[in-house]
Order: structure tokens, then sequence, then C-alpha cells
């Protein structure tokens, strides 16, 4: 995987997060998050230790 270095200033990197931020909250706001999750499978779901233990191994 690459690898890219940008410099910014602390109140360029302050303003692009604060907008990055501002985004994200205003998209669950309206409901329209920018990726939505699907709902998890039937067969996926908690389990014990032990079970845990056995599927591992």
């Amino acid at each position: 995987m690459a690898q890219i270095l940008t410099s910014y200033s602390d109140s360029e990197f302050k303003e692009l997060l604060s907008e990055q931020v501002k985004d994200a909250v205003r998209e669950v706001l309206n409901g329209n998050p920018a990726e939505k999750k699907a709902p998890p499978s039937e067969g996926i779901g908690y389990r014990t230790r032990s079970e845990t233990r056995e599927l591992l191994g």
C-alpha cells in the first residue's frame, strides 16, 4: 500500500477535520449516511467462550 504524506498547518487541519465531522453528523441526522451497513446475517451471532475456542481450534 502506498503512503501519501501531506503537511497541513494547524488551522488548515482543524478546518478540514471540522468540515468532515460536520458533514458526517449532518448525514446521520438527515438519515442519509454515506455508507449504510448491511444487516447481520441470520447465521452470525454471539458465541460463548467454549464455542469460540472450538471454532478457532
